[in-house]
């Protein structure tokens, strides 16, 4: 794996972590609390908007492909039921100067 996409990987997860205020194990964990799952879905959509593809993605977060994949798919859906999780979006995309 490139220094270039691990420093993508760690970036969105500083950002995700200062933001959520989740601790890193957690968001990377299984737990499937809504708040950790929100910020898991942040951290996906953040990666794949930098263009990191979904194995890539799996690769460096230990999350199965399945699974990023779903997030993907269901992303636009859970941010629209979710008014924090729009917000918690919306910061991190700025933190990472993706506005």
């Amino acid at each position: 794996m490139s220094m270039y996409k691990v420093q993508i990987f760690q970036d969105s997860l500083n950002a995700v972590t200062e933001e959520t205020g989740l601790a890193e194990d957690q968001i990377l964990s299984g737990t499937k609390s809504e708040e950790v799952v929100d910020a898991r879905s942040i951290l996906i959509k953040v990666m794949e908007e930098q263009g990191l593809y979904p194995i890539q993605i799996s690769g460096l977060s230990g999350i199965c492909i399945r699974s990023v994949n779903r997030f993907l798919i269901g992303f636009k859906e859970r941010c629209d039921s979710r008014k924090i999780m729009r917000l918690y979006y919306a910061n991190v995309r700025k933190k990472l100067g993706m506005t």
